[in-house]
This record gives structure tokens, C-alpha cells and sequence, in this order.
């Protein structure tokens, strides 16, 4: 069962962290995101903020898939170490 658990965890961690970098792949989370705007009159460019949400990788994604990752290897190795536990031997 722990193994299970571990692995989900494990997946689910690496799911979180490419579903990151495929929707945004910032490191901070985004609330508006500049555009470069060509005025077709004049040929000049300016930058339009537009509201936008993009998750970023430090405050929200990071921590969650750390989380997920060290959950997932502390149950590796708690089920590790009770397998390797001396058996007592019944004479």
C-alpha cells in the first residue's frame, strides 16, 4: 500500500511539474503580462498590459511538488527499512 501511495505521489509531482511548464513556465505567479502592440499607422511599438494568470514555479507550484516528492520518498524508504528489518529466528 505504501508503495502505491509513493508512487502516485511521485507522479503526481511530475504531472504538477510539467503541466507548469507547459501553461506558463514562470518562475513568479503572473496576474498581468505584457504584449508588444505595433500601431499600424506609425509602425511603433508600445507594451499593453492584459490581464492574464499565469502560475508561477517559486510561490505555488514548487512547494507543492517538493512536498509531493518528499512524501513519496519518505514512504520508499520507510517501507524499505521494515523489509530489511532482522526477522527473529524461532529454533
Amino acid at each position: 500500500m505504501t508503495k502505491t501511495i509513493a508512487i502516485l505521489c511521485i507522479i503526481a509531482a511530475a504531472g504538477l511539474i510539467a503541466w507548469w511548464g507547459v501553461t506558463s513556465g514562470e518562475l513568479w505567479t503572473l496576474d498581468k503580462v505584457a504584449y508588444t502592440v505595433t500601431d499600424p499607422l506609425f509602425g511603433t511599438e508600445s507594451i499593453e498590459w492584459r490581464e492574464e494568470f499565469r502560475v508561477g514555479l517559486l510561490p505555488a507550484v514548487g512547494p507543492v511538488a517538493a512536498t509531493l516528492l518528499v512524501v513519496g520518498g519518505f514512504l520508499f524508504w520507510k517501507r524499505r527499512r521494515i523489509q530489511m528489518k532482522p526477522q527473529a529466528v524461532i529454533a
